[in-house]
């Protein structure tokens, strides 16, 4: 069944853009063996629709419970250790999402403050 034989129109004076192909349209314009046809497609794509937002649905409140996990994991880091990289992908109902927690210690900045500090004076002199 390509789509030209459901397309097909015997009335010219039709627009197939318009949005009139309500169920009066089809049975004034198919044959029955063509509604048929129609009916079987729509109550597929009506099943596969369903069933994909089933599975979206299911891949949303998966990936909210990881995602509360790692969250939680990455605060109870940040009470326990001062420098923590954490980075996780969850497959959500929209495709894909990655976190990224990052925390690291100031103490470094510190450091490396002062070596500069230092090596500045040491070379003005």
């Amino acid at each position: 069944m390509g789509q030209s034989d459901i397309v097909k129109v015997e009335n010219e004076n039709v627009n197939p853009f318009s949005f009139n192909f309500g169920s009066e349209f089809i049975k004034e314009n198919l044959p029955v063996e063509k509604r048929t046809e129609l009916a079987v497609v729509a109550q597929n794509r009506r099943i596969d629709l369903a069933q994909d937002v089933a599975e979206r649905t299911i891949r949303l409140q998966a990936s909210s419970v990881d995602m509360d996990v790692t969250l939680n994991k990455a605060h109870e880091l940040s009470r326990v250790r001062g420098d923590f990289l954490i980075r996780s992908t969850h497959e959500t109902a929209s495709g894909q999402t990655e976190i990224t927690v990052r925390r690291h210690s100031p103490v470094i900045w510190i450091v490396l403050g002062v070596v500069g500090l230092i090596l500045v004076m040491w070379l003005s002199r």
